[in-house]
C-alpha cells in the first residue's frame, strides 16, 4: 500500500502579456497573446505539459536566500489558468518541501482531470512522481511514488486521460520503454510493464500515449508504436535512416522526426527532419529555411509543433496547421528556442534561454482574427446599423 502525502501548496500570481501578435506572410488571421507563467522566484522556469483546460505543468527554481544562502530548489508546478484556456493564472508548486539544490524536481505531463505526472530525483537515479488533485483540476492534491525501479535512465514522457503513464527506466546507457497503469482509471496504486525491444534492440523509451492505449517512441533508433494486443511494431522508416516518435493523437497520427547522416573524413553529422505518420504514410513537414527539425508534439485537430533552423542558422519553433508552416519566432517577435506541447484549442507552452542560463516558460494562445473579407463585411454591417440608427432618431 503506498503511502500518500498531502500537498501544500505556494501560489504566486501572473499576468499575460497585454500585446497581441499578428501574422507577417504566415497563415491569414494568425495571431497570439503571449503570457510569461512567471516563476517560484528563482531565474529557471520551464513548461513541459498542457492539457485541454490549459493547465501547464514543469519545473520552476525557488530563490535564493541571500543571509542563508538556501534555496534555488527545483520543484514541480501546475500553473492554472483564471479561466479555462485563458492568459493569466498562478503558478502553484506540488511539492514545497522538496528542498535540495542538488535535486530537480519537475512536471511532465498533464491529463484532463488535472493528474501530474513527474521525477524527483538526481542524475543517478529520478524517482517517478504521480500527483492527483483532490478535486478534479484542483490545486491541493496528494504525490504518491509510482513505484518505477529508479536510475539514471529513468524517466516520465506522458499520460493518458486516464491515468496510464509511459516513459523510461534503466541506466544512462540503456534503458527500456515502460507503461504504468492504474487499478483503476486515474487511480493512485498500479503496476509498470516493460514493453520491451524491436528485434535486435537493447534499449527503448516511450514518449506519448493517447487515450485508445496506443503508446509511441523509438527502440534501435527507429520510431515504434505499441498496443496491448500487437505488441511493439516499428513505424514505416526509409531504410537506413533513423526515426522517433514523441506523441500520438486520438486518431494514431504520430509526430516525430526522421534522422539521416553524412560521414566525410571520418566526422559524421545529423540532420533531423520533423515528420508525422498517419493512415496516409509518412509526411515530411515542410522546413524553417534552414537543415535540420523536429516536431515534438501534435493535438487531435493535428496540429503539429516544433522546432527548426532557419536559414540564417538559428533555431526557432514553428506550428504547422492546415498545410502551411509558420514561424512562431516571426510571428509573434519573441525569441523562441523550446517548444514542448499544444492542447486542442491551439494554446502552446515554449520557452527562451538567454546569455545568462535565465530561462522563462511561455504559453501562447490563439486570437481569432477576422479574414479581410470578413473584416469587409463586418464594416459593412456596422454602417448599415449605424445609417439605421440615423434615420430611427430623424423620424423620431
Amino acid at each position: 500500500m503506498k503511502k500518500l502525502r498531502n500537498m501544500a501548496v505556494l501560489a504566486i500570481g501572473v499576468s499575460a502579456v497585454p500585446i497581441i501578435f499578428a501574422a507577417q506572410a504566415a497563415s491569414a488571421g494568425m495571431a497570439y497573446t503571449v503570457t510569461n507563467l512567471g516563476g517560484l522566484g528563482g531565474t529557471i522556469t520551464e513548461a513541459f505539459g498542457i492539457n485541454s483546460q490549459g493547465e501547464v505543468v514543469g519545473d520552476s527554481m525557488t530563490a535564493i536566500n541571500s543571509t542563508s544562502g538556501t534555496g534555488g530548489y527545483d520543484q514541480p508546478f501546475l500553473w492554472k489558468p483564471t479561466t479555462p484556456n485563458g492568459t493569466t493564472g498562478t503558478m502553484y508548486s506540488l511539492d514545497p518541501n522538496y528542498s535540495s539544490s542538488s535535486y530537480i524536481g519537475l512536471g511532465q505531463a498533464i491529463n484532463g482531470q488535472g493528474q501530474v505526472v513527474g521525477v524527483e530525483g538526481t542524475s543517478a537515479g529520478y524517482q517517478t512522481f504521480l500527483w492527483t488533485p483532490s478535486q478534479n483540476n484542483g490545486v491541493t492534491g496528494s504525490l504518491v511514488n509510482l513505484n518505477v525501479p529508479v536510475g539514471a535512465g529513468t524517466w516520465v514522457y506522458g499520460m493518458n486521460n486516464s491515468g496510464q503513464v509511459v516513459g523510461a527506466t534503466g541506466s544512462a546507457s540503456s534503458s527500456e520503454a515502460f507503461l504504468w497503469q492504474p487499478d483503476v482509471a486515474n487511480g493512485s496504486t498500479g503496476s509498470t510493464q516493460n514493453l520491451g525491444f524491436l528485434p535486435g534492440g537493447t534499449s527503448s523509451w516511450a514518449g506519448g500515449i493517447n487515450d485508445n492505449g496506443q503508446v509511441v517512441g523509438g527502440s534501435n533508433n527507429t520510431a515504434f508504436i505499441w498496443t496491448a494486443s500487437a505488441g511493439m511494431q516499428p513505424l514505416t522508416t526509409p531504410t537506413g535512416d533513423g526515426s522517433a516518435g514523441d506523441q500520438i493523437n486520438k486518431a494514431g497520427e504520430v509526430a516525430g522526426d526522421l534522422v539521416t547522416s553524412n560521414t566525410v573524413g571520418g566526422a559524421t553529422t545529423y540532420t533531423y527532419h520533423a515528420a508525422v505518420w498517419s493512415s496516409a504514410g509518412i509526411q515530411e513537414l515542410p522546413s524553417l529555411g534552414g537543415q535540420s527539425s523536429g516536431a515534438m508534439a501534435i493535438n487531435n485537430n493535428g496540429e503539429v509543433v516544433g522546432w527548426g533552423q532557419t536559414s540564417n542558422g538559428n533555431t526557432d519553433i514553428f506550428v504547422y496547421e492546415n498545410g502551411v508552416m509558420t514561424d512562431l519566432n516571426t510571428l509573434t517577435g519573441y525569441t523562441l528556442g523550446g517548444v514542448y506541447g499544444i492542447n486542442d484549442s491551439g494554446q502552446i507552452i515554449a520557452d527562451y534561454t538567454d546569455a545568462s542560463n535565465h530561462r522563462t516558460a511561455y504559453l501562447l494562445t490563439p486570437v481569432t482574427t477576422p479574414e479581410p473579407a470578413a473584416l469587409s463585411i463586418m464594416v459593412l454591417a456596422l454602417g448599415a446599423t449605424m445609417l439605421l440608427k440615423k434615420r430611427r432618431l430623424r423620424r423620431a
